[in-house]
């Protein structure tokens, strides 16, 4: 287990170019998507991966104070996009967010916020593949009936789950 690139991309706005660049394994390249107005979040880019368990994402982007300045990013598991991490970053170094559980993620997407118009890079995003949580299975329910015939000529019915004994009936012979 450990650390997985994304399988493919989706560009909802079709704004993003290099798109393959962001799961390339290099951080010497990137995906790059204009921010044509200043002071407003860009378009998402998601990043696919077929349904695995996952607790944490890491991406590496470009950072610039005056420019590019913070990043959204969100993850989705459990039918919905839930945002995990908003706000700012390290410039070209890889930035971990723990999404706060194991989940099975099947992707990725991230914006980012310019100050100015400006062009945003996202050098490269991985998901944390973790060892599946083991199933928690329910004891199954053990015991019976049991059926006794004492001496006095009485019969004794007895149900019985696991070790806890839950009814009792005497009935007398004829």
């Amino acid at each position: 287990m450990g650390w997985v690139s994304p399988t493919s991309f989706t560009d909802p706005d079709s704004v993003w170019n290099n798109e393959e660049q962001a799961y390339n394994g290099s951080t010497s390249s990137g995906a790059d998507s204009p921010n044509g107005s200043a002071r407003t979040w860009g378009s998402y880019i998601e990043l696919n991966i077929a349904s695995i368990s996952c607790d944490t994402i890491r991406f590496n982007a470009l950072y610039n104070a005056a420019d590019i300045n913070s990043i959204s990013v969100d993850v989705y598991y459990s039918s919905a996009w839930n945002n995990i991490f908003e706000g700012i970053y390290v410039h070209n170094t890889w930035e971990e967010k723990a999404i706060g559980s194991t989940e099975n993620v099947t992707a990725a997407r991230v914006m980012f916020y310019a100050k100015k118009t400006a062009t945003a890079y996202l050098y490269e995003l991985e998901f944390n593949e973790v060892a599946a949580e083991p199933q928690q299975y329910q004891q199954g329910i053990s015991g019976g009936i049991t059926f006794m015939n004492n001496m006095n000529n009485k019969s004794i019915f007895r149900i019985k789950i696991g070790t806890t004994a839950i009814a009792r009936k005497e009935e007398s012979g004829r």
